[in-house]
């Protein structure tokens, strides 16, 4: 649990060329997804083990669907991926229908934490749009995501330090 906490708040305090770079790989963008969601929950002390369960499985599946995929694609297990397309195709949309709805879980998650800590900017459809189309959602969330977690951090020491 510790990992999973150091590795989606490393991906919360990154610039946002550095989130688009990575997010070029196609993985990346998956787990910043999950990040959004997961430090949120965490952050407004929202601890629902299913919903971190689901978002788990809403993040795996993908991972593991595309890795499977890809391998197969540059043959790495010498199968030709074309031959048997529309046997993996209700994965293909599961593993989408998976990254639509983490997609709108992050949206969630963000206007709710926007709306908690008393700033009203976007709603939570704008946000989702900006989240699928991630060159917009990097650009003009990631700033606000690094400060909103950079302020916590210094909470908390200052609160650290004080006791």
């Amino acid at each position: 649990m510790k990992k999973i906490d150091n590795l989606t708040k490393w991906f919360l305090q990154q610039k946002p060329l550095k989130i688009f770079l990575l997010i070029l790989l196609g993985f990346p963008f998956i787990i910043w997804l999950f990040s959004i969601s997961y430090q949120i929950n965490k952050t407004t002390n929202k601890r629902n083990q299913l919903e971190n369960i689901i978002l788990g499985i809403l993040t795996l599946y993908p991972l593991i669907f595309f890795s499977i995929f890809f391998m197969n694609i540059i043959n790495i297990t010498e199968v030709n991926t074309f031959e048997y397309y529309e046997q993996i195709r209700p994965y293909t949309m599961i593993a989408a229908y998976c990254l639509l709805i983490l997609t709108i879980f992050a949206a969630r998650n963000y206007s709710k934490y926007e709306k908690l800590i008393g700033i009203k900017s976007y709603e939570t459809i704008v946000v989702f749009f900006m989240l699928y189309f991630y060159i917009v959602g990097v650009w003009v969330l990631q700033p606000k995501l690094n400060e909103y977690f950079n302020e916590k951090n210094r909470e908390r020491r200052t609160t650290a330090n004080n006791a």
